[in-house]
């Protein structure tokens, strides 16, 4: 008998399509997180 196997409730699949826009979003969010360790141990 097969298993059945069932994507979680709420989850979506990144498209190839949207690929490059998550790309970009995860870069900004890694830059601001530089930001603010930089800030936070007062180099800025």
């Amino acid at each position: 008998m097969a298993v059945k196997i069932n994507a979680i409730r709420g989850m979506n699949d990144i498209l190839p399509g949207q690929s490059n826009v998550w790309q970009q979003v995860e870069k900004v969010l890694k830059q601001q997180q530089l930001l603010l360790v930089l800030v936070k141990l007062d180099f800025l």
